[in-house]
């Protein structure tokens, strides 16, 4: 079952404590990833496709942060 609810609530909690640099245990991630994982099951999306899609939408974004400086 999908749950919004709780990725929007994941999703403050990162936003809040982005910041708090002594937490090492980044278990909102993984739990949001979790989320998404049952999202994308239940809707049919290749769960591992999107990611490796996003992996290099992030390497592109960086690229052009890089080359904007």
């Amino acid at each position: 079952m999908i749950n919004t609810e709780h990725i929007y609530r994941l999703m403050l909690i990162h936003n809040q404590r982005k910041d708090y640099k002594n937490d090492k245990d980044d278990w909102y991630v993984r739990d949001l990833l979790c989320d998404l994982k049952h999202f994308c099951d239940e809707y049919g999306i290749d769960f591992n496709n999107e990611l490796e899609k996003a992996e290099r939408f992030y390497e592109a974004e960086l690229w052009q942060q890089a080359t904007v400086k």
